[in-house]
């Protein structure tokens, strides 16, 4: 008989916990640290959309997570139907066997699910269905959209060219159904913010179902993920900045804010002197474009505008009563009750609108005065890029427009933004900032006037007598011949 050693014993006793944990779709265990980070937040945040969108660094097993997520929901739940869509097309059938390999390398043989060319079929009757796309030049991803599913994942969106038809006009249909959901991984795309998944980055960031991962949040030590960035012409290349730090190469021509930036995404201590400052709102309205609008300070001293918060309504919810209601609680919210706009700017080109507002009080919109929309917005680029607008981060919709607005191929107006409108936040504080009284300094004068050390000449006759002799001493400073008489004593 065979002595079992100390390795022999613990080896089988893995294989049974591997086994054991392979049964219940209990199988974490095999992702490793980037994967976890990436696996953890979606499951925390999918409920909140229909859709998902990672953006991720090279080399962090996007593909492979993919296959995990799907592997894992087809074994905890049966009859799960799953679709699956690779970056490829001629060679589908490698991509699958080479994930299939990764993915299922620990699983005892009787637990694994059958492969074919394009499918998984897993033992409790789940299904994983491939499609390729090849660069979005294929169209084997049509066969998805006759199923219903659970989960769709679409590996390296950023290659697909027509994502956002295939997205939209096929595979969320499949997921209603069931009521799934999608998720998409990629890098940046190397067309940059003119690729479809750009646009669904920025909407996920709104909706909160957008996650980021660098070669810094790797599982790799810092010297092997600095050998990856060398091998794509270090960290300053535009390579390196998309493979590996998840930036996308933005066409400025077409950017409506290129000085927009990350660090103006802030909120600045609230001065003492902040009950004098004077608030603003800022409307673009629109039905089903969405009426936008921004809740902003004018923070004199400080030479700045802070945008604290925004709101936004489409199509039933336009209505002036809905809009007043809503405007005077995040008012109330931001600013306190008995809150005192000092201008409400609209869009000129709907007056009527304005008008069904002002109904309600204490509203008083008026349209703004406009010049030309290039014009509108040269200015406001100035205001920008000299660093006088901060926006609070609760303002995902303007923040969203700020990164991401762009002209259309004319470049006269605004393109439609991911949520098809058009950045109806960002031409309401357009709008706004365009009446701001920069000039008016709105702290009063007496302002922690202290009579005992100051004086103040704009003060009404008796007090600036009564203030003058608390600091001097004298009835009439500007009475020489009676200071006189005080000083000779002959009062």
């Amino acid at each position: 008989m065979n002595d079992i050693t100390k390795e022999d014993l613990n080896k089988e006793l893995e294989q049974r916990r591997n086994s054991e944990l392979w049964e219940r779709g209990d199988i974490e265990f095999l992702l490793n640290e980037s994967q976890k980070k990436i696996y953890h937040n979606w499951k925390a945040n999918r409920f909140k959309s229909t859709t998902s969108t990672v953006c991720s660094s090279r080399k962090l097993g996007k593909s492979t997570l993919g296959l995990f997520i799907a592997s894992e929901l087809c074994i905890k739940n049966p009859d799960t139907l799953i679709g699956f869509v690779a970056p490829t097309v001629g060679a589908l059938s490698l991509y699958i066997q080479q994930l299939f390999q990764t993915v299922f390398a620990s699983c005892p043989p009787t637990l694994r699910p059958k492969l074919t060319d394009t499918q998984m079929v897993f033992g409790n009757g789940s299904k994983i269905i491939f499609a390729g796309l090849a660069k979005g030049t294929g169209s084997s991803y049509e066969t998805l959209q006759s199923f219903s599913f659970d989960l769709v994942l679409i590996d390296e969106a950023g290659s697909i060219k027509n994502l956002d038809n295939i997205v939209d006009a096929i595979l969320i249909p499949t997921l209603l159904a069931r009521r799934g959901h999608l998720i998409m991984f990629s890098t940046p795309s190397r067309e940059g913010n003119n690729h479809p998944f750009y646009k669904y980055c920025q909407k996920a960031k709104v909706e909160g179902t957008y996650s980021e991962y660098t070669i810094r949040d790797s599982h790799y030590p810092l010297d092997i993920q600095n050998k990856f960035i060398d091998e794509l012409g270090g960290i300053d290349s535009i390579n390196a900045k998309r493979e590996f730090f998840c930036q996308w190469v933005i066409d400025e021509s077409k950017q409506v804010i290129p000085e927009w930036a990350s660090k103006y995404k802030a909120v600045t201590p609230q001065p003492e002197v902040y009950q004098f400052y004077r608030h603003y709102l800022g409307l673009d309205s629109g039905y089903r474009d969405a009426t936008g609008i921004v809740l902003f300070t004018h923070y004199f001293r400080e030479n700045l505008i802070q945008v604290e918060g925004e709101l936004r309504f489409k199509e039933k919810q336009v209505r002036s009563d809905i809009i007043t209601q809503a405007i005077q609680a995040k008012a109330d919210a931001l600013w306190g009750k008995g809150w005192k706009a000092h201008r409400m700017v609209g869009d000129s080109a709907d007056p009527i609108f304005l008008n069904e507002l002002n109904k309600y009080q204490p509203f008083q919109f008026f349209g703004v005065r406009k010049k030309s929309l290039r014009a509108m917005v040269n200015e406001f680029r100035e205001l920008v890029n000299r660093g006088q607008l901060l926006v609070s981060p609760e303002c995902k919709y303007l923040i969203s427009h700020l990164e991401s607005a762009i002209w259309d191929e004319v470049g006269e107006k605004l393109d439609k933004d991911q949520f098809g409108t058009h950045f109806d936040e960002l031409m309401a504080l357009i709008y706004a900032i365009r009446n701001v009284a920069w000039n008016e300094n709105p702290i009063p004068p007496e302002f922690k006037f202290d009579p005992n050390t100051m004086f103040y000449p704009g003060l009404d006759e008796k007090t600036k007598q009564v203030q003058l002799e608390k600091a001097f001493g004298v009835h009439n400073l500007f009475d020489p011949m009676r200071n006189l008489k005080d000083l000779n004593g002959s009062f």
